[in-house]
């Protein structure tokens, strides 16, 4: 048993001589490989998330998770929400994401309650937080594997802290000029244990900010735990019942046919140039009114719609 237990020592003495030597790229790309070999991991966080000027909207979000790699089941749960604007989606809300489907569910707290069930494809603009984060993208791989795609565009340093006796790597990861994440996001920081290299924090900036945005936090982070498909359910809520009527297959089926397109003699104009010219068209009225078609597509969704615009120089 101590010779077992001298064999256990050395291997961590020489694994951490091992990451002494590499640099920041080599350190990272260890940390990515790491968090994509757990299978599952149960966890608890904080996250904020802010938008407008001086951060002026924004959110502290309590949470607890469960995420399952395979089949793809995640499950978060808002256990407190402290905001500065009505936030729907309170303590009690919860969701999950099926990867099978590529369908979220997600259960309302309160009153709406009596919703009921409610199903979104994750391209849903209602999907979506205030910085652009989706449940589909929430487990602690698909993070790190985002902040892997922010690297491939960009540069990545790290530096060594200790925080609460703890020893930590700092990885920050700024993108280079006109390429961005999502939202205008362009550099990250990811905080992970020196030892495990496991996530202990995330955090997003936008381009000439002095702090994050937006950030998340784990106040616990069990790895492969076990969890199994079954374990994966809602808390409190066992009926399949649902207010919100989806559409029948038949009734999307027109909006799923490629639309028909017609080639143009020449170059289409740039969008923005088009908006000039309409705007200085209408310039000179004093009034008008439009009737508008708008046809919308972006992966499984489908909208169209007619509306009547008016418009009146003065008052």
């Amino acid at each position: 048993m101590k010779k077992i237990r001298t064999m256990m020592v050395w291997a961590v003495l020489l694994g951490s001589l091992a990451m002494e030597k590499m640099d920041g790229d080599e350190l990272f790309a260890e940390v990515v490989k790491r968090v994509n070999a757990l299978q599952d991991c149960r966890v608890k966080f904080k996250l904020y998330s802010s938008w407008g000027k001086d951060q002026a909207v924004h959110s502290l979000a309590f949470e607890e998770a469960e995420y399952l790699r395979e089949p793809r089941l995640y499950y978060q749960r808002r256990t407190r929400v402290e905001a500065n604007y009505k936030e729907q989606g309170g303590s009690g809300f919860q969701e999950i994401y099926r990867g099978s489907e590529d369908i979220s569910e997600l259960l309302m707290p309160g009153a709406l309650r009596a919703l009921g069930l409610i199903k979104l494809f994750p391209e849903d603009p209602k999907g979506f937080g205030m910085n652009g984060g989706n449940l589909k993208t929430m487990a602690p791989w698909d993070m790190v594997n985002g902040f892997e795609r922010m690297a491939r565009l960009g540069k990545v340093s790290v530096t060594s802290i200790s925080r609460e006796g703890k020893s930590l790597l700092v990885f920050d990861i700024v993108q280079n000029p006109g390429t961005y994440y999502f939202s205008g996001v362009n550099r990250g920081r990811l905080f992970v244990d020196a030892k495990t290299l496991l996530p202990l924090r995330f955090e997003w900036w936008y381009p000439g900010q002095s702090e994050a945005e937006c950030w998340l936090e784990y106040q616990e982070f069990a790895a492969d735990t076990g969890l199994k498909p079954e374990d994966i359910a809602f808390e409190g809520f066992k009926s399949p019942f649902s207010l919100i009527k989806s559409p029948s297959l038949q009734e999307i089926e027109p909006y799923l046919k490629p639309l028909k397109r017609t080639r143009l003699p020449d170059p289409a104009p740039d969008f923005q140039a088009v908006l000039e010219r309409f705007r200085k068209a209408v310039d000179g009225l004093d009034s008008y009114r439009a009737d508008l078609a708008m046809s919308f597509r972006y992966g499984r969704l489908r909208l169209y719609r007619e509306g009547r615009f008016a418009y009146h120089k003065n008052p």
